[in-house]
Formats: C-alpha cells, structure tokens, sequence
C-alpha cells in the first residue's frame, strides 16, 4: 500500500509519470483499472488494493490544485456533491478542483441560471 500512497502524494517522480502515462488517470488520485489480459501487471497488483486502501484516507487541501470542490471527501462533513445535490445540478463547474474555483475575493462558483428563478 506505499506505493498507492506514494503515487497519490508525489507527481514529480518518473514511475509514477509512467504509469499515468500507461493506465491514464481516473481522477486525480488513481489511475484507471488495470484490464490488460496479457503479462504480469505489477500495477494491477497494487492498484487492486486502492478500494480497500482509500477509505482509510483523508484529504488534506493544500493548494487545491489536485483536490475536485464538488466530488471528493476533503469536508469534514463530506463530499460536497452528496451533501448539496440540488445546488450541484445548477453548477457548471462540476469536475474543477479548489484552486480553480477559489480567488482571492472568495469562491468563484458559475451557476447554469439564477438562484432565484
């Protein structure tokens, strides 16, 4: 389970570059499942554990450049998108993360129409 916690905490190191490029990234957390038939996938062995590894997490916001404002769990009172789903259907920036949506006058959030129509 290192190795999950390495790739998802450290984007500069070139393993973790490689297996992004091989497997693509489902989010910005973890790649896409393994599902060649052929050979011995060593990434298929440690990204099989991800389901067991990542409730066992939490997210720290540091920048937010990594961290999605509307589908990950980095509220304590959870993800934002389960909580606030009325308000998440009006949105039209449903996949950006934190630091897209944050200025420095506050939240930065573009609804499809009016809240008050």
């Amino acid at each position: 389970m290192k190795w999950l916690w390495r790739y998802s905490n450290n984007d500069q190191n070139l393993w973790g570059t490689v297996i992004k490029a091989k497997y693509e990234e489902s989010d910005n957390w973890m790649t896409k499942g393994v599902t060649t038939p052929y050979g011995v996938s060593l990434w298929k062995s440690i990204r099989s554990l991800w389901d067991e590894f990542k409730p066992n997490t939490k997210i720290k916001v540091v920048d937010g450049a990594k961290t999605r404002f509307w589908k990950e769990d980095w509220h304590e009172a959870g993800n934002l998108e389960t909580l606030f789903p009325e308000i998440h259907t009006l949105v039209l920036q449903q996949q950006s993360t934190i630091a897209e949506l944050w200025t420095p006058h506050g939240w930065n959030i573009i609804f499809r129409r009016h809240l008050n129509d």
